[in-house]
C-alpha cells in the first residue's frame, strides 16, 4: 500500500490542484456567453434557449451519478470521467452551432447535459478527495468554503478571459473544451486516494485489536 500512496500528491498540493478543478467545474455559468450566438445559429426561441440553458444546470445539480461514480471508484478515476465528459459536452455545443452535429435544440441540451454533469462529478471528486486528506474536522467546513469560493468565481474570472482573448464564442467554447477537461484530467494522476480509501478509517482494524486470550499461551 505504501508504495502505491507514493503516486499521490501531498494534501497541499491535492488542495491547489482541486482549486484549480473546482474553477474548471464553474465554467457551467458560462453558458450567457454564448448563448447568444447557439440561439442565432440554431433558430432557437428564448424558451428554447432557456431549455438549453437548465439542461446544462440540472446535470449539474443533480448530481447522484457522480457521488455513486466516487464511491465506487475513487476521486482519480471520478476526476477522469468529469474531464472527458466536459470535453465531449463542450465539443458537441460547438458542433451543433458551426453545424456539423444536428442543429437541434434537444442536442444541445443533451450537450449541456453532458458537460453540466461533468462539472458536478469534478466537483464531487475534488471535494471527496481534500475531505479524505484533511482528517481534522474542524478544518472541514473552512476547506468547503475555499473550494466553493473558487467555483463561485470562475464565471467572472473566465468572462475577462472571454472579453479579453476571444472575438468568437464557438472558438471559446473550444477553449473550456481544452481548459476545463485538461485540468481535470492532469489532477486526476495526483489528486485523491485509491478505491476504497475516498473516505479516511474511522475504525481500527480486526487485525490490531486483541480479544480475550489472544496473545496468551495455551497449555494442552
Amino acid at each position: 500500500m505504501d508504495g502505491d500512496m507514493t503516486r499521490f500528491a501531498s494534501k497541499w498540493l491535492a488542495l491547489v490542484l482541486s482549486q484549480f478543478v473546482m474553477v474548471s467545474s464553474g465554467t457551467l455559468y458560462l453558458f450567457p456567453v454564448y448563448s447568444g450566438a447557439l440561439k442565432k445559429a440554431l433558430e432557437l426561441t428564448q424558451e428554447e434557449t432557456n431549455f438549453v440553458g437548465s439542461a446544462a444546470h440540472f446535470g449539474a445539480f443533480f448530481s447522484v451519478f457522480g457521488g455513486m461514480f466516487f464511491d465506487a471508484f475513487g476521486s482519480r478515476a471520478t476526476l477522469m470521467l468529469g474531464g472527458g465528459l466536459k470535453v465531449v459536452g463542450y465539443v458537441m455545443m460547438a458542433g451543433a452551432i458551426e453545424g456539423w452535429l444536428p442543429r437541434s435544440y434537444l442536442f444541445a441540451a443533451a450537450c449541456g447535459y453532458v458537460f453540466g454533469t461533468g462539472c458536478s462529478t469534478s466537483l464531487t471528486a475534488a471535494l471527496g478527495a481534500n475531505y479524505a486528506s484533511f482528517k481534522d474536522h474542524s478544518m472541514h467546513g473552512r476547506l468547503i468554503g475555499l473550494l466553493t469560493a473558487f467555483f463561485g468565481l470562475s464565471s467572472g474570472c473566465l468572462s475577462l478571459v472571454f472579453d479579453v482573448f476571444f472575438t468568437s464564442p464557438v472558438s471559446f467554447i473550444y477553449f473550456l473544451a481544452v481548459f476545463a477537461g485538461g485540468i481535470d484530467l492532469c489532477a486526476a494522476f495526483l489528486v485523491g486516494h485509491p478505491k476504497h480509501l475516498a473516505l479516511p478509517p474511522t475504525q481500527d482494524s480486526p487485525l490490531n485489536i486483541k480479544g480475550p486470550g489472544v496473545g496468551r499461551d495455551h497449555k494442552g
